[in-house]
């Protein structure tokens, strides 16, 4: 028996009704050079059926002429990005149109909690102030954000003035401080990020 196999073009094969559909999807991969185990891929189609890979020719109801779509299946379960959950364009769009925050550098971070006012964030300048924690503060600052009641949340164990530490802070000595080795400006340093205080 003659059958037509039909995908982009169509190639004709000669069968017997003995012949299992997996021995038929072989056949034409290897009529087509696909390379072995390549009929698993493959689905067979007839009469908007599809046919079994256990059934032959005959219990399959494909008879001698028959025309058979051949379709491969569709691949995927991975490597595809994932589902986004967006229903529409526009939905897709907003959840990265939404500015993520920059990452910060741990050692800035620490720096800053060293020489900047943590309520302010302005430059530490004396009268100064430490709270059980460790953070620093402009006694000002603090004062203001107690008066008008300002605090953030984190900062909720700050009751009063009695919660925090007065610091007596010198000025820091700096490498080449001298007039001599800075041009007569004494006390001036070319890095914002160091210290102007130490504790006394």
């Amino acid at each position: 028996m003659q059958l037509f196999l039909r995908d982009s073009g169509t190639l004709v094969l000669d069968a017997c009704e003995h012949t299992s559909i997996a021995e038929l999807k072989a056949a034409y991969a290897a009529r087509r050079a696909y390379g072995n185990g390549a009929e698993q891929a493959l689905i067979l189609v007839h009469n908007r059926r599809q046919l079994q890979d256990g059934d032959t020719l005959a219990e399959a109801a494909v008879h001698d002429g028959a025309t058979v779509s051949v379709c491969s299946r569709l691949r995927g379960a991975g490597g595809d990005g994932g589902s986004t959950g967006a229903e529409s364009r526009s939905c897709y769009l907003e959840m990265y149109a939404e500015r993520k925050p920059d990452k910060v550098n741990p050692l800035e971070q620490l720096l800053a909690r060293s020489t900047r006012c943590r309520l302010s964030g302005e430059r530490l300048s004396p009268p100064c102030v430490a709270d059980e924690l460790g953070s620093l503060f402009n006694k000002e600052a603090l004062v203001h954000a107690l008066l008008n009641k300002t605090l953030p949340a984190a900062l909720a164990h700050i009751s009063s003035l009695k919660a925090v530490v007065n610091l007596k802070l010198e000025p820091a000595h700096r490498a080449g401080s001298s007039s001599s080795s800075n041009g007569g400006k004494a006390g001036v340093s070319s890095s914002s990020d160091a210290a102007d205080f130490q504790c006394q």
